[in-house]
């Protein structure tokens, strides 16, 4: 299974929100769970909410940026509660 993103396979509505995330699958209370984290490297915590818009970014960067692929990282649109991505 690919790490890569092909964005050419999401729909162009979705595509051009700036309301990108990633999310990372975890596991809490012996149950998988999904993490939101930002779309680019920083410094502070990696974490990031769905509901701040200063954690987006576009498409474009978000998948170009998001973490290391050799974990169960996803990207996601903001508002549209849409996973995408490998897996």
């Amino acid at each position: 299974m690919s790490s890569d993103i092909d964005v050419s396979l999401i729909p162009e509505r979705l595509a051009d929100f700036e309301q990108w995330i990633c999310w990372q699958e975890t596991e809490r209370d012996g149950k998988a769970t999904k993490v939101p984290i930002k779309p680019y490297h920083t410094n502070g915590t990696p974490n990031a909410s769905a509901t701040e818009s200063g954690h987006w970014r576009d498409l474009e960067r978000s998948a170009r940026e998001r973490p290391r692929p050799d974990r169960r990282d996803r990207l996601r649109a903001g508002n549209a509660h849409r996973r995408c991505g490998s897996g």
